[in-house]
């Protein structure tokens, strides 16, 4: 027991661990913990080593739960001893994560490995290797998860780091390339996947050279990919490759040899060339059988695949020979119940069939179904063929296309005239960032919270900007949207199949009825009549439940009831047309295919859309499970919004005006505190204040007036639309029950006092959830059950009482079967029973964005189209319930964008949170001009939208609806040469403000509404009004600040700074100062004879913009009253400007707060008001001399030359005025760089050497010689212009402008 020992042990437990003996290495990592153990006790480092590398042996022995064990003590002991920031202890839930991976247990690797990283991150920096390893792991689980687009984010990060630290050349950033490749080739993205392999192909050349195992690896990647691409040559050559090198490397008795061999024999087969197909497998089997023996699941795989080989070469003996190896081997490995073992048995059933063995196989097919039905349920695709199917004759082939027509016949009708009662809702959670909203969207839909998840990654995932779940409101359930859109469909269908069936039962069995018991929409069916307007859901004695939905062809139940009918349907199938016109008596199924729409080779496309739909339909009939009631079900789609404020302006493209809020908060923090980020910083907002910026978009952007009567609790009152219900979070940081509801009740006193226009749209509900991942007792539990129970009771009240749920005319079905045709074409394309019927949707050419008017081609095409006024409210419903974003830019020129997810992720590229982290020097460089000055150039935008692999089309169109919703302004050069583009919202807070020292500046004015009508101007709304400013004065000659911009009136020669300030936008305009105090009035008094235009001035246009951006975006407050405003300067508080509210020559204003009289400077400086004075002041200005120099009398325009060359347009006052008295004015700026100065004004090398040689060390006085030498050599011909102009030749512009020399307006 001694330590020296111990590390001893330890030293060689891991050269065998190094040497993948592991027995050994497990061996010697026991025994150095054993001593360790008796040396320091339990709570030590060096014990936590020996838990952790008896973990890593046991996860390499694939003992998964022994290592899981081993590393969470591990953990422990060094969660006790170290902070919490510790590369062990990131390492420790590094591994946890890999154990947790491989018992397939994804989410909760993904949580260890998010807090790995959230360590590491903090340890090391964005740069780390360790870093990069933790976002690799991190797609890892998302792939597992097949959540791609995240993976596909985490990779690229891993990607980026790996580039920036080891070059483009690096096994490394090979590695990751492959992985990104797996990812593409998973989402069926093969042309990407292919690129990808392609670049870690390269880098593994370029390393290894040709014979290394991982450029084996990339060529069997790529064939791969060509194999699903058809391109079989391709995918041969590759795997060609791979295998030449594996056998090079390993020999022939390798498993990855035999796995080449495996996959070229599968290309062969494809191609129908048997004979080398089955060479290639056979060659994989023997190599198989000597690394395995006989009983391992790939042995019995080749044997599987040789019989299939056999079978098609019909070569039943040998077939059925190798299909029952296949199946003894998985019987004994597998047991009975397994899938690989009922599709052995259904194998061997289709070689009896054709050898006419039927008896055999029946019972091989039977015994293959029973597996199916006890693995799966009955209507799941893999419960196999119906063994009557296998046996069936030529006329129930004919049954079958019988059947077809009927259901496409039933699907034509439904598709015309079914209607739906709306049962879809969108639900947004909001709120601030950090208050716990993704939490609460875990426990609110049964998720869970899992220990140390990270909150949403919003600017990381594309799906997370915001996250999107539907789920069943009473039940809390969640569930797929399209899943239940589908069910609804195929019950509509079934409905109308039923409604035949039925009635015309009851005429073959002359039963005698009475038409006047029979609702109408049954006799038009009967009758094979258009129904046009039945409801499906609200004929509940006709609506299908689950447990007896009817079959299409009801032959089972007229077998069971009559074999005479059956029989005259066999015997008379291909003369139904006949016994009609005889009046024969029919069967049911006759009867129906007299109805059934007779197809033939010359059917029409747009037949074919129906038809390929109609096939989709009937198939998902098999395959999808009916649970609980649930087509009778109302379903939330609750949208959980990114909280940065960052993303607001964002936000309004999803928004909808049917929406219900759950608006969240911190029930710890007060609402005057700032808000507090996750890593701990605070922003430059308050919680009030992030409050009133989603209180008034939301309720304001509502343009509905009514109200609705909701009854909650058993208590009935009336709301305001749109409902906000309020709810608390973090219930688990305060002490008692009495605490939550004090801090519950004083948060609503503060939106009352502060929002008393809101309070009939806010509903209270006192919950107050608890959030903390490490509390699952039963009680906590029990109590977030009950949490969720309220909120879910609260939910489906105003559910009900909502119009929009409880629409009387009803939902077409054929717009749910148009979200069907949009999904199908942006989703998964790669079903193979449905290979035919998705070639001819996507033959219809659905792009991701499209135009109004190529919607309305499409669902002409669909023969689905019936007005425009419908088309419209059909995109505006899609909207409404998150399938499509509907921009209705002008009724007839309208945006709809299908693919939601796509367009999210260049919102996301394009409106980063944090960093640019690609590689790529300039662009990073033009990021940081994005978040330091507020543009974006429009290369960058140009780049993220290419890297999107967006066409030039979809470019025009995107730019377009970004433009439209404000998100990007374009700021065009006076040239035309270049164009940026306005994000004022990307702007850092921490931008410096302006330096206005070198100004005259006005007095602030404020713009804005009293609180009564609008309580706070939201950012949507002041970036509006910037960048409806901007298109007023387009030039390049902006500065941004944090809410804040200075624009530059360019004939004007003034700017206006905007500035939003709470509630209220404030205003003030400067110009330059001059020395001379003559011309400095003369330019002060034109200055402000352009601001005191009549209602002409800025200041009028700004408050006209603003009133007419408020009416657009926050229709609930139209009307309101648009005013002037001052702070008093006693109370300090704004007061109203108002007509002749102080005597009419004099600058004193009334302050209706504080009642007090007094001088105010803005009344001077804007002349809002007083007309009296404003006539005086002019009249005032126009006797002196000022008033008979034009504005170009004061400053002239030049144009002069920079030190690029470039043109730079000037304004100056005499420019041929000596240049004497500005020498030395600018002596002292430019002293260190005389020299330069000197060669702009052609003064030589020679007379520079002897002026530094006069004046050794003393730059003033050698620059103060310079100038006066110059002068005293060109006297008056060494003019002010010349002097400007040589200053920005040298590269001392600043000199000049802060000289005032001259006024810089290009």
């Amino acid at each position: 027991n001694h330590p020296d020992i111990a590390d001893s042990y330890h030293n060689i437990g891991t050269v065998y661990y190094h040497l993948s003996t592991y027995d050994k290495a497990l061996l010697n990592h026991e025994k150095c913990l054993h001593i360790r153990l008796k040396l320091f006790g339990d709570n030590h480092s060096y014990v936590a080593d020996s838990r952790f590398n008896v973990g890593l042996v046991y996860y390499k022995q694939r003992r998964y739960d022994e290592a899981l064990s081993m590393h969470e003590k591990s953990l422990n002991i060094r969660l006790k001893l170290f902070k919490e920031n510790h590369p062990d202890i990131a390492d420790s839930y590094n591994n946890i994560g890999n154990v947790y991976k491989n018992l397939t247990k994804y989410q909760e690797a993904q949580s260890m490995y998010e807090t790995s990283l959230i360590i590491r991150l903090k340890l090391f920096g964005e740069n780390h290797s360790h870093v990069a390893d933790s976002y690799h792991n991190i797609a890892a689980a998302y792939f597992y998860q097949s959540e791609y687009d995240a993976a596909l984010v985490m990779h690229e990060k891993c990607l980026n780091i790996r580039i920036n630290l080891f070059g483009v050349n690096h096994s490394n950033v090979a590695d990751s390339y492959d992985s990104i490749g797996l990812v593409h080739y998973n989402q069926h993205d093969y042309k990407e996947a292919r690129s990808k392999y392609q670049l870690s192909l390269n880098i593994r050349l370029k390393l290894f050279g040709d014979n290394h195992s991982d450029v084996a690896d990339s060529y069997d990647n790529i064939g791969l990919v060509y194999y699903n691409q058809n391109d079989y040559k391709e995918a041969r050559s590759k795997y060609q490759q791979s295998l030449n090198i594996r056998l090079k490397l390993f020999g022939d008795n390798h498993s990855l040899v035999a796995d080449s061999y495996n996959n070229i024999g599968a290309v062969y087969y494809h191609q129908s060339a048997y004979d080398d197909a089955l060479s290639n497998y056979e060659k994989c089997l023997n190599i198989r059988l000597k690394l395995y023996g006989d009983n391992h699941s790939n042995v019995a795989s080749s044997y599987n695949k040789i019989g299939l080989i056999y079978y098609k070469k019909s070569m039943y003996n040998k077939s059925l020979s190798m299909y029952k190896k296949s199946l003894n081997i998985r019987s004994q490995l597998f047991g009975d119940n397994n899938a690989d073992v009922a599709t052995s048995y259904y194998n061997i059933g289709n070689v009896y069939y054709n050898q006419s063995k039927f008896d055999k196989a029946l019972s091989m097919h039977q015994t293959s179904l029973n597996i199916r039905l006890k693995l799966f349920e009955a209507n799941h695709p893999q419960a196999g063929i119906n063994v009557n199917d296998a046996l069936s004759s030529n006329n129930n082939n004919q049954q079958l296309v019988m059947e077809e027509k009927q259901y496409y016949n039933a699907y034509i009708q439904a598709s015309q005239s079914g209607k739906f009662i709306n049962a879809f809702i969108q639900i947004v959670l909001s709120g601030p960032p950090n208050v716990g909203k993704t939490s609460i969207t875990k426990i609110f839909i049964d998720l869970g919270l899992s220990h140390d998840s990270p909150p949403t990654l919003v600017a990381d995932i594309p799906d997370k900007m915001f996250h999107i779940t539907t789920y069943v409101i009473v039940e809390g359930k969640k569930c797929d949207l399209m899943d239940v859109i589908n069910r609804k469909i195929i019950n509509a269908v079934e409905l109308f199949i039923q409604q035949k069936y039925q009635q015309l039962n009851l005429e073959i069995q002359n039963i005698s009825l009475d038409e006047k018991d029979i609702p109408p929409s049954k006799l038009a069916a009967a009758e094979n009549v258009s129904i046009d307007s039945y409801d499906i859901q609200s004929d509940a004695s006709y609506q299908l439940h689950q447990s007896n939905i009817v079959p299409i062809m009801p032959s089972s139940q007229i077998q069971n009831s009559s074999a005479t009918n059956l029989d005259i349907a066999q015997q008379h199938i291909h003369t139904v047309d006949d016994a009609a016109a005889n009046n024969k008596t029919t069967t049911i199924d006759q009867q129906l295919s007299n109805q059934a729409i007779q197809l033939s080779d010359e059917t029409t496309r747009v037949s074919k859309l129906q038809l390929a739909m109609a096939g989709i339909y009937q198939r998902l009939r098999s395959k999808l499970s009916y649970e609980s009631d649930i087509l009778n079900q109302q379903f939330g789609k609750l949208l959980d919004f990114g909280g940065q404020p960052i993303y607001h302006i964002t936000h309004r493209p999803f928004m909808s005006a049917n929406n219900i809020y759950i608006l969240v908060f911190n029930i710890t923090q007060d609402i005057h505190q700032q808000v507090v980020t996750r890593d701990g910083q605070f922003m430059n907002m308050t919680y009030l204040e992030m409050m009133q910026e989603w209180l008034t978009s939301i309720i304001g952007g509502n343009s509905s007036q009514n109200k609705v009567n909701a009854t909650i609790n058993n208590h009935s009152d009336d709301y305001s639309l749109p409902i906000v219900i309020l709810v608390a979070s973090h219930g688990d940081c305060l002490d008692t029950e009495q605490h939550r509801i004090d801090k519950f009740k004083e948060f609503e006193d503060n939106l009352m006092f502060h929002f008393p226009n809101f309070k009939s749209n806010i509903y209270s509900s006192g919950i107050v959830f608890n959030c903390n991942s490490y509390d699952n007792t039963e009680a906590t539990l029990n109590h977030r059950r009950q949490c969720c129970q309220k909120l879910h009771d609260i939910i489906n009240g105003f559910v009900r009482s909502l119009p929009f749920m409880s629409s009387e005319s009803g939902i077409p079905m054929r717009w749910y079967i148009i979200a069907a045709i949009l999904h199908l074409s942006v989703g998964d394309q790669n079903n193979d029973d449905d290979t035919n019927q998705l070639d001819d949707i996507q033959s219809l050419n659905i792009q991701k964005i499209m135009t109004l008017d190529n919607v309305r081609t499409l669902i002409k095409d669909c023969e689905l189209y019936d007005s425009d006024d419908e088309l419209h409210n059909m995109l505006l419903y899609l909207h409404d319930i998150a399938e499509i974003i509907y921009c209705d830019i002008a009724h007839d020129d309208g945006i709809v964008i299908t693919d939601r997810e796509w367009f999210l992720k260049i919102m996301r590229d394009v409106i980063q949170l944090h960093n640019y982290n690609g590689g790529n020097l300039e662009r990073k460089w033009e990021y940081r001009q994005v978040i330091e000055t507020g543009r974006m150039s429009v290369d960058y935008i140009n780049d993220i939208l290419n890297k999107n692999n967006v066409s030039a089309k979809e470019q025009t169109i995107i730019l377009r609806l970004l433009k439209h919703y404000d998100i990007i302004c374009a700021i065009e050069s006076e040239d035309d040469t270049s164009i940026q583009y306005f994000v004022p919202y990307l702007l850092q807070p921490d931008v410096k403000q302006f330096d206005l020292t070198q100004f005259n500046v006005s007095d602030k004015l404020y713009i804005g509404y009293q609180p009564a009508a609008i309580p706070y101007i939201p950012d949507g709304i002041f970036f509006c009004l910037l960048t409806s400013c901007l298109k007023q004065w387009n030039n390049s000659k902006l500065q941004l600040y944090h809410q804040c911009v200075k624009y530059y009136l360019k004939d004007d020669h003034y700017y206006l700074i905007i500035k939003k300030e709470t509630s209220h936008i404030s205003m003030q305009y400067c110009y330059q100062k001059f020395k001379d105090l003559q011309y400095s009035q003369r330019f002060t008094h034109e200055i402000k004879r352009l601001i005191h235009i009549d209602d002409k001035g800025p200041h009028f246009l700004i408050k006209n913009k603003l009133s007419q951006i408020v009416e657009q975006r926050l229709p609930k407050f139209k009307g309101a009253l648009c005013q002037f405003y001052v702070k008093c300067t006693k109370c300090n508080q704004l007061t109203v400007i108002e007509n002749n509210s102080y005597p009419d020559d004099s600058n004193n204003i009334y302050c209706c707060q504080c009642n007090m009289l007094y001088f105010h400077q803005s009344v001077e400086d804007w002349m809002i008001c007083n007309t009296k004075l404003l006539q005086n002041q002019m009249q005032k200005w126009q006797s002196t001399e000022t008033s008979n120099l034009s504005r170009n009398t004061l400053m002239e325009e030049r144009i002069i030359h920079d030190t690029k060359g470039n043109d730079v347009k000037i304004l100056i006052s005499e420019p041929q005025s000596s240049a004497k008295s500005y020498l030395v004015m600018i002596n002292k700026d430019v002293a260190a760089y005389w020299q330069d100065l000197a060669r702009t004004l052609d003064i030589d090398q020679h007379n520079i050497n002897i002026i530094e040689a006069d004046n050794p060390l003393q730059l003033k006085n050698q620059c103060a010689k310079m100038l006066h030498n110059h002068y005293q050599e060109h006297g008056t011909n060494f003019t002010k212009l010349t002097l400007v102009q040589a200053l920005f030749l040298a590269g001392l512009r600043a000199v000049a402008e802060k000289c005032n020399l001259c006024l810089v307006i290009q």
